[in-house]
């Protein structure tokens, strides 16, 4: 049997689960080893033979491995038995019938190796026309062996959702309009923080009050739990911006109760009452499931609109987006779910005047209502978990929300299980 750092083999007798980044470096005794990166292959069968660009490497009955670079090194290394390496000449040729010579020095060489013995064939230094054989310790660890390959499969079904989330995210974090995004992953020194990937840095960071960190919406990806009186994070956003864009990953454990009212996704502090600042933001989720967002703009304090009329959201990653764009003539809002555009409102049709969007200082997961309104719900408890959330100073267009959609899906997401309809009209609160 084989154990390979490179190429996918089916042969008579062979079964293997291969990687490597060579496609057409190599072939067998039986047909061509179809390679692509990160190599494993187990191949139980006698006198089985692997060509490489610099040499055939022949199983005697045994179990071995066979690296390939990017330059044509091949390295083998016996674990069991033994195995032959003949030399190819320069070009990866079989040798020439006279051996040693039209090949070029050392072509034509055979080499028996025993059990924990390596060999590696690779072009001469001084001459590239030429290939040398170097005897000396492999890097065993490297090699994916016979018992390991199931560990191996589960380990990258496991890591896979993560990994390319993880190249989703470095991407997203380079986009010149993202005022503030928090992946939602623990920071190694300081559990307390939530940090801010975009560019704008640490004066961004949250800071995590009461909300323990619980898994997110795949393995090895984080989230944070709400619920627990006290519990959110606290940010200071002081950026006013004429278009605005927040997306985030919820799962629910229950919606607020009818005596609770509405659950904070992102608040802004206090309300206009208490206050001048104006401009600050709302934007929840109300017992019947449906999504508001609400704009502070000091002469009216119900500005509302809401399209999700769904409560079947509960127990299920789902994706939430909200788009505000201001104008003096036309201000809107428009709302998504799992990528789909679910409804969107004039906000100029409910109250004058309207105004850029200003997020200030704020709460994820909750509201510090500073006394705006008195009644038992005032800090507006979400009760769930939140596992990513970005800030735009942009609208972004609904191909953009669905691609952020797409990009950050995971299994756990049920596609299709909560359903939206556009509800059109003014929401009266008590607040925001």
């Amino acid at each position: 049997k084989l154990t390979a750092r490179v190429g996918a083999v089916e042969g008579k007798g062979s079964s293997s689960k291969v990687q490597g980044s060579r496609s057409t470096s190599l072939t067998t005794s039986h047909q061509p080893l179809a390679t692509n990166s990160n190599p494993q292959s187990l191949i139980p069968n006698p006198l089985f033979a692997i060509r490489t660009p610099t040499a055939i490497v022949t199983d005697l009955g045994t179990e071995f491995g066979v690296e390939v670079s990017e330059e044509g090194t091949t390295t083998s290394h016996v674990f069991r038995g033994s195995v032959k390496v003949l030399v190819l000449d320069a070009d990866g040729n079989l040798p020439s019938p006279s051996g040693r010579g039209a090949g070029g020095e050392g072509s034509g060489r055979e080499v028996i190796l025993g059990e924990n013995e390596s060999v590696r064939v690779q072009h001469d230094k001084d001459a590239e026309d030429r290939l040398v054989v170097v005897r000396g310790p492999a890097d065993t660890a490297s090699f994916v062996r016979a018992g390991q390959l199931a560990q191996v499969v589960e380990e990258r079904r496991r890591l896979g959702p993560l990994r390319r989330w993880q190249t989703f995210s470095e991407e997203l974090r380079k986009r010149d309009d993202l005022l503030a995004y928090y992946d939602f992953q623990p920071d190694e020194k300081d559990r307390t923080v939530l940090r801010n990937r975009a560019a704008t840095g640490a004066a961004l960071d949250g800071r995590i009050e009461n909300a323990p960190w619980v898994s997110g919406r795949f393995p090895d990806k984080h989230a944070l739990q709400f619920g627990r009186p006290g519990s959110g994070v606290r940010v200071n956003i002081p950026v006013e911006c004429k278009q605005l864009t927040v997306a985030a990953w919820v799962k629910l454990d229950r919606l607020p109760t009818a005596a609770e009212g509405l659950a904070g996704l992102l608040m802004s502090d206090g309300w206009s009452r208490n206050d001048s600042f104006t401009g600050r933001i709302a934007w929840q989720m109300r017992y019947d499931g449906r999504i508001f967002f609400t704009l502070d703009n000091w002469n009216d304090n119900t500005i509302s609109w809401s399209v999700l009329d769904n409560a079947r959201v509960l127990d299920h990653w789902r994706h939430l987006a909200v788009v505000y764009v201001y104008d003096p003539e036309a201000s809107r809002v428009a709302f998504y779910l799992d990528g789909e555009h679910v409804g969107e409102g004039d906000m100029t049709a409910l109250a004058h005047p309207t105004m850029a969007a200003t997020i200030g200082p704020a709460t994820i997961g909750a509201w510090d209502s500073r006394g705006a309104v008195a009644d038992a719900n005032d800090n507006r408890r979400l009760h769930g978990a939140i596992d990513e959330m970005m800030i735009f100073s942009a609208a972004l267009s609904p191909e953009e929300i669905r691609r952020l959609f797409e990009r950050g899906v995971a299994s756990a997401v049920e596609k299709g299980a909560a359903t939206a309809t556009e509800k059109k009209g003014e929401q009266p609160m008590n607040g925001p």
